[in-house]
């Protein structure tokens, strides 16, 4: 922007960056270089980086492994997780701060059912503001409950869950809004 302030969760991104960090979480597309750390110290890297002490780091970290059911696998490197296993402790490391905005970008690609299930559960369970952006209908049915759809230079807000959206669009599949639009037309959910 040329001018004005850039606020997310009530903060201001310009004056006010680490607070901005610490507000929102989202989930990496991959660990990368940290695959010979645990689960634990992987967690304990973002929770110590967001300034949280050593015992409220564990104790978040464990709370985080438990909530998307990796509790077992605290001590087991990365590097043996499957690719759902690394996608859910992604979103534990996303959630390890607390943050009040959580940020997902096609959040299912890869994973197999139950790790959709048990993503999905923990996202009902997050106390903040969740912003999705996915093509896959099932996953976000039921954690919805406002659709943003971006294209031909708009954006446009629909109330209600992902079904009740495609309804009033009169289409079956967000593939198919893409292709009514001749432009890459991608829905951001809420909740």
């Amino acid at each position: 922007p040329d001018d004005g302030p850039i606020r997310i969760a009530g903060l201001d991104l310009l004056t006010q960056p680490r607070q901005v960090h610490q507000a929102v979480g989202w989930m990496p597309d991959a660990f990368g270089t940290w695959d010979s750390l645990t689960c634990t110290e992987i967690l304990m890297t973002f929770a110590t980086a967001q300034g949280l002490d050593e015992d409220t780091g564990l104790r978040n970290a464990a709370e985080m492994l438990a909530t998307v059911h990796l509790g077992e696998m605290a001590r087991t490197p990365a590097r043996v997780l499957s690719r759902g296993q690394k996608q859910r402790l992604g979103l534990a490391r996303a959630l390890i701060h607390r943050p009040q905005v959580l940020l997902l970008d096609e959040p299912t690609n890869h994973l197999d059912m139950r790790s959709k299930d048990v993503l999905k559960e923990a996202l009902r369970e997050f106390d903040g503001t969740l912003i999705v952006v996915s093509h896959d209908r099932e996953f976000l049915d039921g954690l919805v409950d406002k659709v943003y759809e971006f294209g031909n230079k708009r954006v446009r807000e629909h109330l209600g869950g992902i079904y009740e959206f495609l309804e009033r669009r009169k289409i079956e599949t967000l593939q198919e809004l893409e292709r009514k639009a001749q432009t890459v037309s991608v829905p951001a959910a809420t909740t």
